[in-house]
């Protein structure tokens, strides 16, 4: 599991969806032709919410969940298969035989 904790995944979140937004012409204090702003927003994500260890753990973290549910689909997989298929007729009659 991640080292880090949920406050810093909704900090990331929000400080990426300011920079999102400003992209998008969307902010409401930063214009998106204002470099100045514009790198005080990015430097603000890169140095301060998302440094590079932080969004090498934040890739880890979803390529282990993405691991873990292919593993989970391919198990669901094999258990219908396992179900779906009756056992041969002439194990039950052998079986019915017995009792």
């Amino acid at each position: 599991m991640s080292k880090l904790k949920l406050k810093t995944l909704q900090d990331v979140s929000a400080c990426a969806a300011e920079v999102l937004l400003a992209i998008a012409g969307n902010h409401e204090d930063v214009n998106k032709n204002n470099s100045t702003e514009m790198c005080r927003l990015w430097d603000n994500l890169n140095d301060h919410f998302a440094p590079p260890e932080v969004v090498k753990s934040m890739a880890d973290e979803l390529i282990n969940l993405r691991m873990m549910n292919q593993r989970l689909l391919a198990q669901r997989i094999a258990d219908r298969r396992r179900f779906v298929k009756p056992a041969p007729e002439c194990v039950l009659t052998v079986v019915s035989k017995e009792v």
